[in-house]
Formats: C-alpha cells, structure tokens, sequence
C-alpha cells in the first residue's frame, strides 16, 4: 500500500493536523507500507491543484488517499474519481463540513469520530459510512508530573468563549419550522444522547414533512442546533465551574471578559502539541463538544494522568466505560449540581487511586500506531467488498 495523506487545508483545525501527520509518521515506520504527505499551494486554482496532485499519485505509485476534514473541499469528489484502489475521508464534524462541500460530496469512505454522524451522512451524501475512527495520543511523561494532590490547578478548562447562544430559526417566517425546531432543541437540552439529525427529522415526519427531500432545510437546521448546544454547553460548564470555588486554568480567549473570580486564572490559546503539558499540572480537565465525537482533550488528558469531566454523550460514555478516570454529568442538571458533582469528583480523584488515570496503559492502546493499524485495516477490508 502506497498511502497519500491530505491534511486538513485550514491550519486551524490543529488536532486534525497533528492527526494526519502521526498517520503519516506511524504509516511510514511500517515496513508494509510507504506513505507521503500533499499540501496543496493555496495560490493555485482548482485544476491546477488536480493537475499538481494527479502526477504526484502517478510518479509514487499511490494507490491509497486519505482526507482529512474540509481538505481542498471542492477537490473532493475529483480526487477520489482517480485510478485509485481506495480514497477514505476522515471528517470530525460533518454537520460543518459537508454543508461547505458545493460540488457534491464524497460517495464513498466517509469516517467520522461520533457512530451518530452515521444517520446523518447516508442521508445528506448518500456515500458509504466507514465507522468511527478516534483519535491516537502521545506519552507525554517527559519531564516533572506531580503526584495528583500536588497539582497547583484543580481544573483545566481549554476551549475560547463563543458568545451567547442564539435561535436563527425564529427568524423563519414558516410558524412550523420555528415550532418543531425547539420542540428538537427542547428534547437536546434534557437527552445527551439524543441527535440532533434524528430529533428534526423525526420530529418533522411526524406533521408529514420528508426532510430528506430538502437536505438543504435539514442541513441548515441540524447545524443551526448544534451551534446553539455547543455554545450552550460551554457556557454552562463555565458557570459551574465559576460557581464551584475550584482553583481553575482557564486557557483560550474572551472569557476573561465575561467572568472574574479569585480561583480563576486566564491564559491564552496554546499549540495543541502543549496541552498536555498543563493537563500535567491539573487535577481534571473539562472535556468539551463530548456528542460531537472528537474528545482529543479526554484522550490528552488521561495520558498526563489528569482526570476528565464532561457533559454526556455516545463517544465520552463509551470512553468512560474503560477509563474510570472520567466522571460524565448529565447536562440537564442545575449548575448549582454540576459544581457540587465536579466538586466531589476533585476530591474523590485525590483521594481513591483506584480512578485516578493509567497513563502508561492508555497510551499503548490507544497510540498513533495503533490508530494507523486500525485505520489500515479498515482501508483493506473495504477494497475487498468495493
């Protein structure tokens, strides 16, 4: 297998960056396997990109491609019409994504880190949903750790403010659209599990309204709700956190702006390749977006030893079904018992080694290597059935 990376085109999404380049790093250190890495020049237009990329596929004999999130967007769909055995699209958040695709939308292959993205993709793409596929992490023992109750900061928060959450949907000049919209938006607030995708179109069906026939109100929708839960979500956490009294590290913009307190330090954003440096000298981190899929900072956390908490949802329970270091909150519950439950959790986190994190342990089964090993073999099982 000769394997092509294309990494995500938008330096900002970081942790899709450093993914791409550990499965470059990881695929390479295999004697099976040869794998390089494209980076497109931003200046050239469209064609001459395909043009660029055809003749790198054919001069090293590529017979395998990976994408990564919004890479070249409108690529897409030209870059997997190749001569290829394989092309595979990882994507962290196809509710964003997918909705910037304007040329159509990958027909096979698609990867996401949340198995509920799954509902959303055969509707809106119609291509072949591959699985889920988290993350990897690095050791990041390097270096002095404090034993846990030594940590100077009981809670790590990384994430910036993202302003109040808003209802655009009540712009809508449909009274149907705006009704069973925050009747969905009404069943996400009490159910962590629950899906946004499924909640509308279920909700919809019901009065007689096909969504699947008007992707485009679907996708507007499904994204317009899943903005408002993130921004949400985050602001509760936040106010929990606030109204705890724990000694936190705040790392990210704007929030200082919004909240002051004794017990809250700020810091600015940090290189992801940092983080688990400072989860080093924490007690817990706060685990955002948890239903989106990703929970990278779960995953860097457990491996500096620090403990987790975060809002429900599928990827961080099944996560916690084998890490008693994370603690998982219902995030219907009042803020005043959300702090009472981090609270509790800083201590019992001090107290019981039984749940304090094995970062040693996590680390070798959740690394790159084995990440590109699973991701391998995911690629090879789907040549054979295609």
């Amino acid at each position: 297998m000769n394997l092509l990376v294309l990494p995500p085109s938008v330096s900002s999404y970081e942790v899709l960056v450093d993914f791409s380049n550990k499965l470059l790093e990881a695929t390479t250190n295999s004697s099976e396997h040869m794998a390089f890495q494209y980076i497109a020049n931003k200046n050239l237009a469209v064609e001459d990109t395909l043009t660029d990329l055809n003749k790198l596929i054919r001069r090293l004999n590529i017979t395998h491609v990976i994408g990564f999130n919004a890479v070249y967007l409108n690529l897409i769909p030209l870059i997997e019409n190749q001569d290829l055995q394989y092309f595979g699209w990882l994507v962290d958040y196809p509710v964003y994504h997918i909705s910037r695709l304007d040329s159509g939308y990958p027909s096979r292959n698609i990867f996401t880190s949340n198995p509920n993205h799954s509902h959303f993709i055969d509707v809106m793409t119609q291509s072949t949903y591959a699985g889920s596929m988290q993350l990897g992490v690095d050791s990041v023992a390097q270096g002095l750790s404090f034993p846990m109750h030594l940590r100077p900061f009981d809670v790590v928060f990384t994430g910036s403010w993202m302003d109040l959450p808003d209802k655009p949907w009540e712009k809508s000049s449909d009274q149907r659209v705006k009704k069973l919209t925050q009747q969905a938006l009404d069943i996400l607030l009490s159910d962590d599990s629950a899906d946004a995708f499924l909640v509308l179109d279920k909700k919809f069906k019901h009065y007689g309204i096909d969504l699947n026939q008007n992707t485009n109100l679907m996708n507007t929708l499904v994204r317009f709700l899943d903005m408002y839960m993130r921004k949400y979500l985050r602001l509760k956490m936040m106010r929990s956190i606030v109204q705890s009294g724990l000694k936190t590290l705040i790392v990210g913009s704007g929030w200082s702006d919004h909240f002051s307190g004794d017990h809250l330090y700020f810091h600015d954003p940090v290189d992801n390749h940092l983080i688990g440096e400072i989860y080093k000298n924490c007690k817990i981190a706060i685990c955002l977006n948890s239903n989106n899929g990703g929970c990278e900072r779960a995953y860097q956390a457990i491996a500096s030893g620090c403990g987790v908490f975060s809002f429900g949802g599928v990827p961080i329970e099944n996560l916690a079904l084998e890490n008693s270091g994370i603690r998982v909150v219902a995030s219907h519950k009042t803020e005043t018992d959300i702090a009472t439950e981090l609270i509790h959790w800083r201590d019992q986190i001090i107290e019981d080694t039984s749940v304090q994190p094995d970062p040693d342990t996590f680390v070798a089964e959740h690394s790159w290597q084995q990440v590109a090993k699973k991701l391998t073999l995911a690629m090879n099982e789907q040549v054979l059935v295609q």
